[in-house]
Order: C-alpha cells, then sequence, then structure tokens
C-alpha cells in the first residue's frame, strides 16, 4: 500500500489533520523562504483540492447529538483549514467569494454545534469574525463548551480572539495588518506559546 492509499484509507479526521500540518509545513517554508515559485503554488492548489474533497463521512449509527457535534467539528476543521491557507498564502490568486462562503458556512456549523472542546477551528474562523453576532456565536459556544466536565480552558484563545477581533477594529480606521503578521503579534505577546491541537 503506498503513502497516497494508506492517507486515503485513515479516517477524516485523520486525513485532515495530515493535511493541515501540510498547510502549516508550507506556510512556514515560504515565509523562510519569502519566495513564492510556480511549484509552491502548484503544491497549494493541490493541498487545497485535497482539503476541499476530503469526504466527512457518518455511520447509519450517527443519529445521536454527539455523533452529529463530532460531524461537524471534522467538517469545522476542514473549513478552518481551507480558511487559513487561503488566508496565510495571501499571494495565491484564491477567489474572495469562495473564501467568503467557507467562513459563513464554518459560522453556520459553529452555531449549531452544542459544544467544541478543538480550539483551531474556533481560533481560526473566530478571526474572521467581524460582527458583533458572530462574535457573540463563538463566545457562547466557547461558554457552553467550558461547561463540560472534559473541557480545556479557552483562556488563550478567547484573549487571543479578543486581541485579533482588536486589531480587525482598528484597522476599519488605519492599515490593515497582514493576516500573518497579525497572527504572529497576537500570539508572540503570549507567556506560553497556546496549544490549538
Amino acid at each position: 500500500m503506498t503513502w497516497t492509499q494508506a492517507s486515503k484509507a485513515a479516517p477524516p479526521a485523520l486525513r485532515l489533520i495530515e493535511l493541515l500540518s501540510n498547510v502549516c509545513d508550507i506556510i512556514s517554508d515560504k515565509i523562510l523562504e519569502a519566495i513564492s515559485t510556480g511549484e509552491n503554488k502548484t503544491y497549494l492548489r493541490i493541498l487545497e483540492w485535497r482539503i476541499r474533497t476530503t469526504a466527512i463521512t457518518t455511520t447509519a449509527d450517527d443519529n445521536d447529538d454527539k455523533s452529529e457535534d463530532a460531524t461537524l467539528i471534522i467538517e469545522l476543521y476542514r473549513l478552518a483549514t481551507l480558511v487559513y491557507l487561503h488566508r496565510a498564502s495571501f499571494e495565491m490568486p484564491w477567489p474572495a467569494t469562495r473564501t467568503q462562503q467557507l467562513v459563513d458556512k464554518g459560522f453556520c456549523l459553529l452555531a449549531r454545534l452544542g459544544a467544541c472542546d478543538r480550539q483551531f477551528p474556533i481560533f481560526v474562523l473566530g478571526c474572521e469574525a467581524r460582527s458583533d453576532e458572530q462574535r457573540a456565536v463563538l463566545l457562547d459556544l466557547i461558554t457552553r463548551t467550558e461547561r463540560g466536565p472534559s473541557s480545556r480552558s479557552f483562556n488563550y484563545t478567547r484573549a487571543l480572539l479578543q486581541a485579533i477581533w482588536a486589531q480587525d477594529d482598528l484597522a476599519a480606521t488605519s492599515r490593515e495588518v497582514g493576516y500573518l503578521d497579525k497572527m504572529s503579534y497576537v500570539i508572540s505577546c503570549c507567556k506560553n506559546l497556546p496549544t490549538f491541537a
């Protein structure tokens, strides 16, 4: 079995985490190289396609709320990974309408969830919150999640989102800061590096 066959046979959540790792690797490499080659652009397009076409499957027994939430969380991971790829690889000509559709779909899913103990999709999609309503959806979901018995603290995620939102609100009246620069600045203010995994 080849690597690609093994990857396709893995559960959707593991495939998406592997693809997220690939996205982070290429984004980091591009920052270090500071050069966008045709090869990098081709690889980014392939990654985007692989993330977009990863099937989110459910079993026939998935009729309870926990199974539905698990499926929604996997879909949130896919959407957040795509949004991060689109925003972080800013020199790519991603259609703005496609990125906005991903964000809108993500907020629809966030509103449907009872809880989400995965901080990565909440953080990435939270960075896209522009209205008070969207921000309230995120903060309500974080509050509901923290009430759960096995939830990790969302203190860093909440503080980072509020800092990002403050940056976005300031950008409305001044020059907008680039996506990766904004992320780097806000995260670098933390005493401990936050973990979103």
